[in-house]
């Protein structure tokens, strides 16, 4: 059976549009379901010391990325933990619950669910002035 995690293994989680990441901050990816199919969002993700306190799992140093996917049915999401190196990621499982106070205590909302809005775009990088002739 995998490992249960819960909403308290992460610190913290939040879009990535734009958003460079801090130096405790792993690149995310949520894979989730909704009305029109399965979609992928990036996010930035930290997890907190209860994470890496988990047996069965790699040690805070091995791990390059984490996904979350959600299952059909009402089914525990699957979370893997991605080494860095690109060998086989540890897998791990969420429930419904968990995933939702996850994204609850950080104020998120899925893209394609309701309730999300969009943060602002980034802005636009300065133009440089042409020379004219």
């Amino acid at each position: 059976m995998p490992t249960a995690l819960t909403a308290d293994c992460f610190a913290r989680l939040r879009l990535r549009w734009g958003a460079e990441p801090a130096p405790e901050e792993l690149p995310a990816a949520i894979e989730h379901i909704f009305d029109a199919g399965r979609m992928v969002d990036h996010y930035l993700v930290t997890p907190a010391p209860a994470l890496w306190a988990l047996p069965g799992l790699p040690a805070k140093a091995e791990v390059g990325s984490i996904l979350f996917c959600q299952q059909a049915g009402g089914a525990p999401w699957q979370v893997l933990l991605h080494p860095a190196d690109g060998t086989v990621p540890a897998a791990a499982e969420m429930s419904v619950a968990e995933f939702a106070r996850l994204l609850a205590a950080n104020g998120l909302h899925l893209p394609g669910e309701p309730g999300f809005v969009p943060p602002p775009a980034p802005p636009a990088p300065p133009t440089t002035p042409q020379k004219s002739d």
